[in-house]
């Protein structure tokens, strides 16, 4: 393993799968205290007290660093985890996030050409930089982001404006709510948009992207 770790650092070369399930571990871990505080969700109206507040850390694992931390609700409760550690160190991108609520865990391989989605260990989607995210078995988008202004996103799952996502880097009040829900979600169209939604809260607001 501390060959492979020079390998990435020197070369640039890709971690192999044995040691993304051994991080996953370390990040499952690491991030358990605030997975067992967290509280569950029971409707898609109460994503909206997500907050773009969270409390966050970075811990030293072998030759990476990992950033691991929680988003609040709007009334500082723990809403979801996450852990993102960059395997390339700039050099082009590959990272792992992982994301956990109280009723789902959503892996994401972060690649500079596309992102690969795993749900509950399935991998089940694939989102482009564009923000396109499609079945990896039917080849159907299931969703898109598109940006609508320069204060917010637009999250679109099949051809339904679900919801808004308020842009982190136009903050401009204390706990603001990340998310506007515009329409009522059956349960796959939550999960849906659970999934392409969260990395892009995770990802923006610690200006990973």
């Amino acid at each position: 393993m501390i060959i492979e770790d020079l390998l990435r650092l020197i070369l640039g070369v890709p971690p192999s799968t044995s040691k993304i399930k051994k991080d996953l571990a370390i990040m499952r871990r690491e991030t358990e205290d605030w997975y067992q505080a967290l509280i569950p969700w029971q409707q898609e109206k109460e994503l909206e007290l997500l907050s773009l507040t969270q409390e966050k850390k970075w811990v030293k694992s072998s030759f990476d660093r990992i950033l691991k931390g929680v988003f609040q609700s709007i009334y500082t409760e723990p809403m979801f985890t996450y852990a993102y550690v960059d395997y390339l160190k700039g050099k082009g991108k590959n990272g792992i996030l992982l994301i956990r609520t109280k009723a789902h865990e959503f892996v994401y391989h972060v690649k500079k050409k596309l992102t690969e989605v795993i749900v509950d260990g399935q991998f089940v989607a694939a989102i482009t930089p564009e923000g396109i995210m499609y079945s990896v078995r039917t080849r159907r988008q299931l969703g898109r982001i598109s940006q609508l202004s320069t204060e917010y996103f637009g999250i679109i799952i099949g051809e339904k404006e679900v919801a808004h996502l308020l842009n982190p880097e136009k903050i401009d009040r204390i706990n603001p709510r990340a998310f506007i829900i515009l329409e009522n979600m059956t349960d796959q169209e939550e999960l849906l948009f659970t999934s392409i939604s969260l990395i892009e809260v995770v990802l923006r607001t610690n200006k990973l992207i």
